[in-house]
């Protein structure tokens, strides 16, 4: 009996691959609906859910410009110190390299 499966082909493997599509635009569309579904209900539940998510969106966008502001003036400020130390380092040894060498009998 053995000698019969040795005969045998395995069978090919079925996969049950079901791709899933996440759509933002629907997923946002949804939540706007159910907000309008539960805002004619009147449930308290619903229009404190309404009032902080106004509050999120509101702050999300003055977050990101107060952010890019920061980031801005940071990168001003680095990009001045670094011209300030090119400045220092280029008067210090055109000015004081030479008396040095002087000094030191160079």
């Amino acid at each position: 009996m053995g000698f019969f499966k040795f005969l045998k082909l395995p069978k090919h493997r079925n996969f049950d691959y079901n791709p899933q599509y996440w759509d933002p635009k629907k997923e946002e569309r949804d939540k706007k609906l159910k907000r309008y579904y539960k805002q004619e209900n009147q449930d308290p539940e619903a229009i404190k859910e309404r009032i902080s998510s106004s509050f999120r969106k509101r702050g999300a966008v003055t977050d990101y410009n107060a952010r890019k502001k920061q980031v801005r003036s940071s990168n001003i400020r680095l990009i001045i110190i670094i011209l300030v130390l090119c400045v220092a380092a280029y008067v210090l040894i055109n000015v004081y390299l030479p008396t040095l060498l002087k000094a030191l009998g160079i």
